[in-house]
């Protein structure tokens, strides 16, 4: 029972510990202080490093849930599926903002040779708005039926 909790904790701490370096990085590379060598089209070179720190977030956001999950149910003693159920939850609702955030650049830059500019961010909102609805209701659902 103790070492599947250390082996739980240290696989949680390594994961939080790239989490925090990744998400430094976001931030650093976000601003467009750092590489702002344009590639065409309005793109610079920090838009393509911005995307894809945050899909590496994103994949790794999922791989925290068991680990803390197993450390959370064995210190509390709550049901293990329930706990993981509720963490997966929040951090599908975190992948979610980090997404938002981090994609709204490109879509914008793409987006503005196809469609209106009056609409560009309503669509774009539109869809992160039933996404963060499509998972309150998988939420609710996976706990009512």
């Amino acid at each position: 029972m103790e070492t599947s909790r250390s082996s739980a904790l240290g696989i949680f701490v390594r994961t939080l510990v790239l989490l925090i370096i990744l998400s430094i990085l976001l931030v650093v590379f976000s601003t467009r202080l750092w590489i702002d060598i344009p590639i065409g089209y309005g793109f610079v070179v920090g838009d393509l490093i911005v995307v894809a720190l945050a899909i590496m977030i994103i994949m790794k956001l999922e791989s925290i849930v068991a680990p803390l999950a197993s450390i959370i149910s064995q210190e509390l003693h709550f049901n293990v599926q329930k706990v993981g159920m509720i963490l997966l939850y929040m951090v599908r609702f975190i992948s979610l903002a980090i997404a938002y955030y981090s994609f709204k650049r490109i879509y914008v830059l793409l987006a503005v040779r196809i469609l209106s500019p009056d609409h560009i961010l309503v669509i774009y909102d539109a869809v992160f708005v039933v996404l963060a609805a499509y998972l309150v209701y998988s939420l609710v659902k996976s706990f009512t039926g």
